[in-house]
């Protein structure tokens, strides 16, 4: 009869094992120091007997005995295992269902100006601010403002009397007309200091009259207007003006 040889633990056995020396805190096998289980990456180093099955925690997995023959006969050795101390990350889990939504807060309270100092154009405070002398009068948007009008009116002509039917002057002033020779007015506009290159100034003969050109000119801040017939001759004719900035 043949003697049937004696088989060692199978893989799982061993894995079954190991598990189960963990368990029980892997102190009933061997005393190793602490310092130097598990190793300096976390991981356990073991021996396991492939005849027995017994366990021995090493530090090095070199120190496993190596299967050795004695004539027919052969020590299967201990078979190396090892595992980590910490085990691999699981899977994250589900998120979580939202929350509810808090509640709304309460409403703040109305801001207010009131005794607040009103400025610009404005004296005062607020609620009830006033507007300030000429903040916003003809004179002050006329001084203030390129291409307002500034003067202007219609000077109707009887012989060689001239006379200012309408006018106007954003600074406050009467303007005032005279005829200093033939067909010469003198137009003086108070609080402009009129000189021809600096104003825009348009002259229009009024319907009627002899005179069909006009030609301006200043003269100690005046306005002149010289009126001229077709010919080119000096002639006494009604006009309008109006002056801008």
């Amino acid at each position: 009869m043949k003697q049937l040889g004696r088989l060692g633990p199978s893989p799982a056995m061993v894995v079954a094992m190991v598990a189960l020396f963990v368990a029980l805190g892997g102190t009933s096998y061997a005393v190793i120091s602490s310092s130097t289980v598990p190793d300096s990456q976390g991981v356990f180093h073991a021996c396991v007997d492939r005849n027995s099955g017994a366990i021995r925690i090493v530090t090095n997995p070199s120190s496993c005995h190596k299967a050795v023959a004695h004539g027919k006969h052969k020590t299967h050795g201990e078979l190396a295992v090892a595992w980590s101390q910490t085990g691999p990350a699981g899977k994250n889990g589900t998120n979580g269902t939202n929350g509810t939504n808090g509640t709304n807060g309460t409403n703040g309270t109305n801001g207010t100006i009131s005794g607040v100092a009103a400025g610009g154009a404005l004296l005062g405070t607020y609620p009830n601010p006033t507007l300030a002398a000429e903040s916003v009068g003809d004179s002050t948007i006329a001084a203030g403002t390129t291409s307002v009008a500034e003067a202007g009116g219609t000077v109707a002509v009887s012989g060689t009397t001239p006379t200012l039917e309408k006018s106007f002057d954003r600074f406050g002033g009467t303007v005032s007309v005279t005829r200093t020779s033939e067909g010469v007015y003198n137009v003086a506009i108070p609080g402009v200091h009129f000189f021809y290159s600096h104003e825009i100034t348009q002259i229009t003969p009024l319907a009627g009259g002899a005179g069909f050109i006009a030609q301006i000119s200043s003269a100690g801040g005046h306005l002149l207007v010289d009126m001229y017939n077709t010919a080119g001759t000096p002639v006494d004719s009604g006009f309008s003006f109006v002056v801008y900035d």
